[in-house]
């Protein structure tokens, strides 16, 4: 279905903004902004930030000493970091450790190898935002559309916090949107051109194996979109195309050798994580006990912190189980509008303290998923007709339910609600935030008809929107205004007063 928008309408500066949103112009300022505020953050603020950057940090130094990618036992003074040996969520910090061997050799400056390393987080997830917009636009949205939901999605506050930071997610995001749109391109092949393509076949398969080594809970992810191209290889058969290569013609290619190259490495990296870790520990992601001692373990916080509420046997009443569910959404909405700062002690020692969150976007991210899911669920009739976005938002949805029920377990064994975090559903954001832009478009479309009231409407709504999320808390106005001054590098002044600069600023048009 094609997205047929009014040109024009009786107020022309209604038209003239309505053509800014849909025009490249404002694509490259949305995507700017975002280089901008996320670049900011990585600029300025002190090591390490929250998302686990330490972390993350602390492994690839090790790696750094380490070529091969395996080891043969526990690394000397890794125990911080749980069974590194048998971790299959590990291919993010190899990789960067070969960036961090050329910074060290240019700096020992911990605080310049920090920031290069964050620079190129940042550039990691510009680039999942740039395949995203692609995505949407294969998934029929309009320019407006496609614009103003990327837009949102990078003035959403926890995304330039993330993608300033050393953190695996960042690549995540944009391995899954390089899944969708190879797994977009595949099904369009055998949906419009009647052919089905094996080599997007395998490159999806490279994409999901890698994609699974940088972190595991993509495995979802990758399982969803397996049944997805099953499907898809039963609608082309059922058609009467023939989906076997003929070989004869199949030439050898420096892109055939590349996929060939990607595919053998990929499969041994896979086995030798997962598969191996099935033979040997019964489960593809093995507790730090299974691999190391207790003792050993206790260094690693968050196996510790299970370890430790495990013991206390907390038996959780029915009404806590039941009520759960709210506590989550809770929580995962709220870190996703939410700022954290860091506080140094006088030894160095670090502590990480949640600050108030603004008004204006709680309320806008309550808004957007109780109030446009409610608008989406309603004008479900409308939104099917876009096949392909309801594959990937049951792809999407299965990626939640798994996350959702891991979180439970968790929640059930130890009586803690642990590891809720915003971040986790970047992956999939922009896919949930096109359906409350699908959800609102159809209901404003229901009361106007697709005249220029309901075109007026809809431009209205999206710069209104846009303008007090961005002033309001959107982007790095929620962390900036609530940061501490322990969050910026002590020793760049420059830093400090250019912080405390945005912050008187923000103080007289944000409300608080």
């Amino acid at each position: 279905m094609k997205n047929n928008e009014p040109s024009s309408t009786s107020n022309p500066w209604v038209s003239r903004i309505a053509i800014f949103l849909g025009s490249n112009r404002f694509w490259y300022v949305t995507l700017g902004i975002f280089v901008f505020q996320t670049g900011w953050i990585a600029l300025t603020t002190r090591y390490p930030m929250a998302f686990d950057e330490q972390f993350h940090f602390g492994i690839i130094k090790l790696y750094a000493q380490h070529i091969s990618p395996f080891w043969n036992g526990q690394p000397d003074g890794a125990d911080q970091f749980g069974a590194i040996a048998r971790d299959p969520s590990y291919l993010y910090q190899y990789a960067l450790s070969f960036p961090y061997r050329l910074i060290s050799m240019l700096s020992s400056s911990e605080a310049t190898q920090v920031i290069c390393l964050r620079l190129l987080n940042v550039t990691l997830l510009a680039g999942a935002v740039v395949v995203f917009r692609r995505i949407l636009k294969q998934l029929g949205a309009s320019p407006t559309m496609r614009n103003v939901v990327m837009a949102f999605f990078i003035l959403t506050p926890v995304v330039p916090l993330l993608g300033a930071q050393i953190n695996y997610d960042n690549v995540v995001v944009l391995m899954t949107a390089l899944a969708f749109t190879t797994f977009l391109c595949l099904r369009e092949a055998s949906r419009v051109n009647n052919v089905w393509n094996w080599s997007l076949v395998i490159r999806l398969a490279i994409i999901c194996m890698f994609a699974s080594l940088v972190k595991y809970a993509f495995l979802p992810l990758a399982a969803g979109l397996f049944v997805a191209v099953v499907f898809e290889l039963r609608y082309t058969a059922r058609q009467g195309n023939d989906i076997y290569p003929n070989i004869h013609i199949v030439k050898i290619s420096k892109v055939a050798i590349l996929y060939t190259i990607l595919m053998v490495v990929g499969l041994g990296l896979f086995s030798e994580r997962y598969l191996v870790n099935i033979a040997k520990y019964h489960t593809p992601i093995p507790e730090c006990n299974q691999v190391l001692s207790i003792a050993q373990c206790q260094g690693y916080a968050p196996w510790a912190r299970n370890y430790t509420f495990a013991s206390y046997d907390i038996q959780l009443k029915t009404q806590q189980i039941a009520t759960y569910p709210f506590l989550w959404m809770s929580r995962a909405l709220g870190e996703t509008v939410f700022s954290i700062t860091s506080r140094f002690s006088a030894n160095g020692t670090v502590d990480y303290y949640t600050t108030t969150q603004l008004p204006v976007p709680t309320v806008l991210s309550w808004s957007m998923f109780a109030g446009g899911g409610a608008l989406a669920l309603l004008n479900w009739r409308f939104i099917r007709r876009y096949t392909a976005f309801v594959v990937l938002l049951g792809i999407a949805g299965l990626y939640i339910l798994v996350l959702f029920a891991q979180n439970l377990l968790d929640y059930i064994h130890l009586g803690l609600p642990v590891a809720i975090h915003g971040r986790y559903l970047l992956p999939v954001l922009p896919l949930l935030y096109l359906a409350v832009a699908y959800g609102l478009k159809s209901t404003i479309e229901a009361l106007s008809g697709t005249t220029a009231v309901a075109f007026k409407r809809k431009t209205v709504l999206a710069a209104s929107l846009l303008i007090v999320f961005a002033i309001e808390g959107g982007g790095f106005v929620s962390p900036i205004i609530n940061s501490h001054d322990d969050w910026f590098w002590p020793q760049s002044r420059p830093a400090q007063v250019a912080n405390q600069y945005v912050r008187d600023v923000l103080q007289y048009v944000v409300i608080r």
